[in-house]
C-alpha cells in the first residue's frame, strides 16, 4: 500500500518525527487558502504515486497568493507520467543547509531490517548506489533487538553526516525505525533528510509503503486504501478481499510448481512444472493407449516419491 507524500509526511509525524507543516487540498481556491494560513514562500507540490514530479512541473515556489494560485491551477490536472494530479500539498518552504537520504526495509536474504544512509540526499538512491556506492552506509538491525542509539551514532559516524548534528540525527532515526517496524511498512523513506540554516533536522519527503495485510491492525488505513491505484483488474480482486487478490489467470489450485534452479521457467519449458511433460493423467491415458500397464512406466527413483507410492510398485500385495 504505496502512500501519497503528504499521507506519508502524516504517518511520520504520528511518530514523533519532525515534518513541514501544511495542507492537502484538491482545488485552486482552497490551495491559496492552505498556502495563507501556512505563511509563504510556500511549495506546491503535486500528489501522486510516482516519482519525478519537479522535472514534470508538478513542485513549485510561491512567494505570494497570486503565484500560488498560478501554481496550483497548472499543477491540479497535470499528467505526470500517466498519473493525473487530483491533489496538492501545500506546505510552508524550508530553508535548507545540508540534504541526506536514509531509509529501512527489509533485506529478506538475511533476515534483517536493512538501514541505508547517505550524505548525498536529494538525488535517487538508485544513481548513488551506481555511481557512488561507497556514500551510502548501511546497518542491519535484528528485529529481536532493535536500533540502538549506539548503533545510530556509529552509522552516522560512518555515513559522514554533519558531527554537530548527532544528536538531532540520532532522534530522527530511531523514531524513523520505530514508525517503520511499529507502522508495519515495507518502506520507509526520507529523501532528503535535510538539516535546516538553524540546525533543525527535518523530514522534507516521505516515501512510505505499508503492508496491507496488516490493516487490521491499524485504526484509519482505510484513507490510505482510499487513494491507492489499481487497475479494473485488481480493483475487482481487492473488493474480493486478499485471497485472490494479485492472481492473473490462475487460482490456488493451477499454481505453478517450480523445480528449485528453475525459478523462472514456464508452463511446458524445459524445467517448468511439466518439464515439457503431460500433466500426470494425460500420460497415464496415453500409456494405455499404447497398450503399455502402470508397471511398464519405469518409476522415479524412491527417493524422489512418496512412501506409499515406493511401496505400491516395488512390493505389490
Amino acid at each position: 500500500m504505496d502512500l501519497l507524500e503528504y499521507q506519508g509526511k502524516q504517518f511520520f509525524a504520528s511518530f514523533g518525527i519532525p515534518t513541514s507543516d501544511g495542507q492537502a487540498v484538491s482545488d485552486v481556491d482552497a490551495a491559496v487558502a492552505a498556502a495563507d494560513a501556512v505563511g509563504y514562500p510556500v511549495v506546491v507540490k503535486a500528489q501522486v504515486h510516482v516519482g519525478g514530479r519537479g522535472k514534470a512541473g508538478g513542485v513549485k515556489l510561491a512567494n505570494n497568493a497570486d503565484e500560488a494560485r498560478t501554481h496550483a491551477t497548472d499543477i491540479l490536472g497535470l499528467d505526470i507520467k500517466g498519473h493525473i494530479v487530483r491533489t496538492v500539498w501545500i506546505e510552508h518552504a524550508s530553508d535548507i543547509a545540508t540534504e541526506y537520504y536514509v531509509s529501512f526495509t527489509l533485506d529478506r536474504s538475511a533476515k534483517k531490517h536493512l538501514g541505508m544512509l547517505s550524505a548525498e540526499g536529494g538525488v535517487e538512491i538508485e544513481t548513488v548506489a551506481v555511481e557512488n556506492p561507497d556514500a551510502i552506509a548501511k546497518i542491519w538491525v535484528d528485529p529481536v533487538d532493535g536500533l540502538t542509539d549506539e548503533q545510530c551514532r556509529a552509522w552516522v559516524a560512518a555515513a559522514n553526516l554533519d558531527p554537530d548534528a548527532t544528536e538531532g540525527l540520532v532522534d530522527l532515526l530511531t523514531k524513523l525505525y520505530t514508525a517503520y517496524s511499529d507502522g508495519d511498512a515495507d518502506l520507509a523513506e526520507v529523501n532528503p533528510l535535510i538539516i535546516t540554516t538553524d540546525g533543525r533536522v527535518h523530514a522534507l519527503d516521505a516515501k512510505v509503503t505499508l503492508d496491507a495485510n496488516a490493516q487490521y491492525r491499524h485504526d484509519g488505513w482505510e484513507v490510505y486504501d482510499a487513494t491507492q491505484v489499481r487497475d479494473e483488474r485488481e480493483e475487482a480482486a481487492h473488493a474480493k478481499g486478499p485471497a485472490v487478490r494479485g492472481s492473473r489467470g490462475f487460482g490456488r489450485h493451477h499454481r505453478q510448481r517450480r523445480r528449485p534452479g528453475h525459478e523462472h521457467a514456464g508452463r511446458g519449458q524445459p524445467g517448468g512444472r511439466l518439464g515439457g511433460q503431460l500433466p500426470r493423467h494425460r500420460r497415464r491415458r496415453q500409456r494405455r493407449r499404447d497398450g503399455r500397464g502402470a508397471r511398464d512406466h519405469q518409476p522415479r527413483p524412491p527417493g524422489q516419491v512418496h512412501l506409499h507410492q515406493h511401496l505400491r510398485w516395488h512390493h505389490p500385495g
